[in-house]
């Protein structure tokens, strides 16, 4: 019924039972687990900083401090400086961190068959485009992520999901 399925995760609450979800409908159906992630952007919340410096998880840039160069996921360089090259780095980390999360919660509970995508962009656009070039039948995300007050003037992405994926979308509560 299902040869590949795609679970989008943000690390929050609604993510976790959808990875759930997603785990136990590859199982039944014998199929591919595709966990992704799209990675935040902007200023780092404090206490992520805080954590990534505890586990010695941020490098210093192997940069001159005045500009760092910055190879984007997108091929783009960008000349941004040392703060901003710090907050991607952590933001990377953290979004390897909920992969490695989410992947441990699914061979947890049966799926052998698991493969993280770990990307930077619009996190609607970036995982609508992963389920159509993977060719995904399904597309299971949590009904509410970490967006906060963007989201409600701007719409989830779950609801968003449901109008730019390629494929049938379960959005899990």
């Amino acid at each position: 019924m299902f040869d590949k399925i795609l679970i989008a995760t943000d690390g929050s609450p609604a993510a976790g039972k959808a990875i759930s979800t997603a785990a136990e409908l590859a199982i039944k159906c014998r199929s591919k687990l595709l966990i992704a992630h799209i990675m935040l952007h902007g200023k780092v919340p404090e206490h992520y900083r805080d954590w990534a410096a505890s586990e010695h998880l941020a490098e210093e840039p192997p940069i001159d401090p005045s500009v760092a160069e910055l190879r984007l996921s997108t091929g783009l360089s960008t000349g941004i400086g040392v703060d901003a090259y710090r907050s991607w780095q952590v933001f990377r980390v953290l979004g390897e961190h909920i992969l490695s999360e989410a992947k441990n919660t699914a061979s947890k509970a049966g799926c052998e068959n698991v493969e993280t995508i770990l990307k930077e962009g619009d996190p609607a656009m970036e995982i609508a485009g992963i389920a159509e070039t993977q060719n995904v039948n399904l597309l299971i995300a949590g009904s509410r992520g970490l967006g906060g007050i963007g989201s409600v003037l701007l719409g989830s992405v779950s609801q968003k999901l449901l109008h730019l994926a390629p494929c049938s979308c379960l959005v899990v509560r």
